[in-house]
């Protein structure tokens, strides 16, 4: 028995069908892809030939990627943009209201910056609006239902507090001003570990938040995060990068 085992390879059901290293699951977990995504979509791709198995696995996991409806929040009478410390959001935020304002998609438009208890407000929004010739305003995160009923501008806030803080002050927004006039974006650095993208997606599901992956001129998405991205996460819509808050 040792003997017969010494040459053996263990692998799971789908590794089995042909020659082991030459079947697409295989070949797709070799690539980096988790083995969860994987047999999660292996029905949309196990019926194509060896030629054209991974175009069929790459548009199966686009389908589960791509936030299709993006644009539409840059619509939005709100857009909170949530995240961990470092994520970029403060510069996500402010290359929104720069797209917005380039391509004159919204009118009246304030950049607002929310803190959390504990968290010490930043003066970079105020930087970034005083450069592109904008409002902007400074608040603690229990008062984002207040301070956008306070103005007839549409506001685009970054938001610096614990995920509960955030999703409490947001979820207020949505039963006051309507779910459709309330957009989250949710910043991911990347090169994130795929256990923090899974525990950032989660924190926020709930409120259905396009994901923007940020600092791309600096780190790369490879197939385990999007493999995570793809499971956990809810449209990936914008990706950018951190150098210059046009683009």
């Amino acid at each position: 028995i040792k003997e017969m085992l010494s040459g053996m390879m263990i692998t799971e059901p789908s590794g089995l069908k042909k020659q082991f290293g030459h079947t697409a699951a295989v070949k797709l977990r070799q690539a980096g892809f988790s083995g969860e995504i994987i047999n999660k979509l292996q029905v949309q791709f196990n019926q194509a030939d060896d030629d054209t198995v991974k175009d069929a696995f790459i548009d199966a996991i686009t389908q589960k990627l791509i936030r299709s409806d993006a644009t539409e929040i840059l619509e939005r009478r709100l857009i909170c943009v949530v995240g961990s410390s470092g994520s970029g959001k403060t510069t996500l935020a402010s290359k929104i209201a720069a797209y917005c304002k380039e391509h004159a998609i919204i009118d009246r438009l304030m950049l607002g910056a929310a803190t959390g208890k504990g968290v010490n407000a930043s003066d970079e929004i105020k930087d970034f609006a005083r450069l592109m010739n904008m409002k902007s305003v400074n608040f603690c995160v229990d008062e984002l239902a207040l301070r956008i009923r306070e103005t007839s501008n549409r506001m685009i806030v970054d938001i610096s507090a614990a995920p509960e803080q955030a999703i409490a002050a947001i979820t207020v927004c949505c039963n006051e001003l309507g779910a459709s006039k309330v957009a989250v974006v949710l910043a991911l650095p990347g090169g994130s570990s795929p256990t923090m993208i899974s525990h950032q997606c989660k924190n926020y599901f709930n409120l259905d938040p396009v994901v923007a992956l940020t600092k791309l001129d600096e780190c790369e998405v490879m197939p385990p995060e999007l493999s995570t991205l793809a499971l956990d996460g809810s449209g990936i819509g914008l990706l950018t990068g951190t150098k210059s808050i046009v683009g």
